[in-house]
């Protein structure tokens, strides 16, 4: 008997930005169709375990969902409570799908009285040229330089201290299999803003909490209230 571990069909949702050449491309779809013939497909979410029955017509799959380390899960025990700040924090890296754009495009229509000591807090390991465009776009923006922090890659310990202390953490992307930095800032107790599709209705579970990624006016008005009633998150 033959098993895999199915997270998602990204590539194949998003051709156009992951399956360029046509060699690519055929080799991708050579996978995604094996899965059909696999005895069994574990599938990190609820969301996976319908794309790979869609996808393939194989409907030997269980959802084992995707989870937190234990690790971190001590870490998060163990951590001090933080006052949080008024700071917005994304986990992850600057791909295309993950859509950081959108955070900065919804900083620049925060409220005046919000946006001057509202920060943007960026950790993770960051692309050069993806990071230096993103760099551009809050430029062009206008927002404030100083609002702007790139910590680059953190340790467990370090990323555990910033969910503590964040205001919100947003997690933006086009799509997700699972959403395991939204699972993370949750069990940190930190509010949680995630986009409406793939697998983060399902880990994040408040549709007050969710937002059209495609637009980020959507973003800036779920930011604005969160940030005006921190009580209430």
């Amino acid at each position: 008997p033959v098993a895999s571990i199915f997270y998602d069909a990204i590539p194949h949702r998003f051709p156009e930005k992951y399956l360029q050449r046509q060699a690519t491309k055929d080799y991708y779809n050579r996978r995604l169709v094996s899965h059909a013939d696999f005895d069994l497909n574990l599938c990190i979410s609820e969301y996976s375990q319908k794309e790979i029955s869609e996808l393939t017509g194989n409907d030997r799959s269980v959802n084992i969902s995707a989870g937190i380390s234990r690790d971190l899960l001590e870490l998060i025990d163990q951590a001090p409570e933080k006052p949080r700040a008024q700071s917005v924090l994304y986990v992850g890296a600057l791909d295309w799908r993950k859509n950081v754009r959108a955070i900065v495009l919804a900083f620049a229509q925060l409220p005046a009285d919000l946006l001057g000591g509202t920060v943007l807090v960026l950790a993770g390991d960051h692309n050069r040229r993806l990071l230096v465009e993103l760099k551009s776009l809050w430029e062009g923006s206008a927002l404030p330089a100083n609002n702007l922090r790139i910590l680059g890659h953190v340790s467990d310990e370090e990323l555990v201290a910033l969910y503590r202390g964040s205001g919100v953490v947003v997690q933006p992307s086009f799509l997700e299999g699972f959403g395991l930095t939204a699972l993370e800032a949750m069990a940190s107790g930190v509010p949680v803003i995630a986009s409406n599709t793939g697998a983060l209705p399902e880990v994040v579970g408040d549709p007050e909490s969710l937002f059209d990624p495609s637009d980020p006016s959507d973003l800036a008005r779920r930011l604005t209230r969160l940030l005006r009633n921190p009580e209430k998150a």
